[in-house]
């Protein structure tokens, strides 16, 4: 099985597909849309992009900057996908 990161950013969210090894085996990314719902779809696109450029499908794992605030178990992000801010995490 494959593993497939993806890295949420402000201003790009790339996907990567890696062997059970580690090594490298599909690598994407895409500007941020900057709207709730289209980077939800453009997470969707890449990891489906990375599945099929790796010929296998795997488990995804997504990377975020941000905090979490333990007294209200939110989310506060720096960047601009205001729809997550102060969502459950």
């Amino acid at each position: 099985m494959i593993q497939i990161g993806v890295d949420f950013g402000g201003t790009k969210i790339e996907a990567a597909a890696l062997n059970p090894e580690g090594a490298f085996l599909a690598r994407i990314r895409a500007p941020n849309p900057g709207s709730y719902n289209a980077a939800l779809r453009t997470v969707q696109e890449l990891v489906q992009q990375a599945e099929s450029m790796a010929g296998a499908r795997g488990t995804v794992g997504i990377g975020t900057p941000g905090s979490i605030s333990p007294a209200l178990v939110s989310c506060a992000t720096p960047f601009r996908l205001v729809e997550w801010e102060g969502s459950e995490c």
